[in-house]
């Protein structure tokens, strides 16, 4: 057995390999790697413990560092961070989520299918995480920018699936920033939808915002790793 599976990290460490796949690894990057997965681990069973009510602290939880592709975005280098409230909301109610979805956040925000500018709140993103329950895509909104306290962050403001039509408007709204193109292209197929093509349409007003994929994504990261070593 894998040392990472017998700590019982096996599926964060899996999921981390294959989100890095195709870059060089580095000893920094190996670092970065080893802390992200940690963590991830230690974010997993704080919002097991909010699930099961165990714990008792209304204090925000931290998800982790905001990661690349929302950097590339244009979000600030913040701790990205999520009330118990928003996470204790998800697991209830008629389409309440899974907790293995809440634990998957972390990951799934790094790594995600699509990422679209907010059509009701400035500075602010929804990322379709590549998490589907009960037929439904899941996403998080989130907020950016925000002040936690003393302390400036951006905010996981809500997790919950949407209605496929939904995810149709934001394509036509043409609020679309980022998309891993390989999976999406997939998940438009199986989700019934016609094939999208992220480029202006004639007749129609194009996007104000180039729409970044996971090719960029690589670059940028590449080109962060870079920095680092000056």
């Amino acid at each position: 057995m894998a040392a990472d599976e017998k700590h019982g990290r096996g599926k964060e460490a899996r999921a981390e390999r294959d989100y890095r796949k195709g870059i060089p690894q580095t000893f920094e990057q190996a670092g970065q790697i080893d802390a992200t997965i940690k963590t991830d681990a230690a974010f997993a069973k704080v919002a097991g413990d909010v699930w099961t009510g165990t714990r008792k602290s209304r204090d925000v939880i931290a998800v982790g560092r905001t990661p690349e592709v929302l950097k590339m975005l244009g979000a600030k280098d913040l701790p990205l961070t999520i009330a118990p409230e928003v996470i204790e909301k998800a697991g209830q109610g008629k389409h309440k989520l899974p907790l293995e979805a809440i634990k998957a956040l972390p990951v799934a925000i790094r790594d995600p299918l699509m990422i679209f500018d907010s059509a009701m709140e400035k500075n602010a993103l929804v990322v379709l995480l590549g998490i589907e329950h009960k037929g439904k895509p899941v996403i998080a909104a989130l907020h950016l920018d925000k002040i936690e306290g003393r302390y400036a962050v951006n905010r996981v403001a809500s997790v919950h699936g949407k209605e496929i039509g939904e995810i149709r408007s934001f394509l036509e709204k043409r609020l679309l920033r980022y998309w891993d193109e390989k999976r999406a292209k997939g998940w438009f197929q199986s989700a019934g939808l016609q094939f999208y093509q992220p480029m202006p349409i004639e007749g129609t007003i194009p996007s104000p915002k180039t729409i970044l994929s996971k090719t960029d994504l690589v670059k940028y990261e590449q080109a962060a790793l870079r920095a680092q070593r000056r």
